[in-house]
């Protein structure tokens, strides 16, 4: 299945062009569900981190350990400098992509990206 960023709502788009910026920033060469999830913890007044403070997370410390993880992950110099979506960041928006269809939503919501993203990570 292709993913259909045009459904993407106005925020999903947002969160991908900041997951994307900071793969850019790291130098690496797949755009990752660490990126993503990175990108969504930066919204303070996003429901990732409304969700996970509500369910009791230390979500200050939690930003520290992504952004710890995607300082692991190596840097890519040379080749074509693209960004390309990653394997497992593809299922994770694939899925939201279907579910959103059985929900016969418009846009892909963001809130639905959250929602799988964490099933994909945690």
């Amino acid at each position: 299945m292709a993913i259909r960023f045009d459904r993407f709502t106005v925020k999903a788009q947002e969160a991908m062009q900041r997951a994307q910026r900071l793969a850019e920033e790291h130098r690496h060469q797949l755009l990752e569900p660490l990126h993503l999830l990175a990108a969504l913890l930066t919204e303070e007044q996003g429901i990732v981190r409304s969700l996970l403070n509500k369910g009791g997370t230390n979500v200050d410390q939690l930003t520290k350990t992504v952004e710890s993880q995607l300082r692991e992950i190596p840097e890519v110099t040379g080749g074509d400098g693209q960004i390309h979506i990653s394997s497992a960041l593809g299922k994770v928006l694939e899925a939201a992509q279907e579910f959103a269809g059985q929900m016969n939503a418009n846009g892909l919501s963001i809130d639905l990206g959250h929602r799988l993203t964490f099933g994909w990570l945690i």
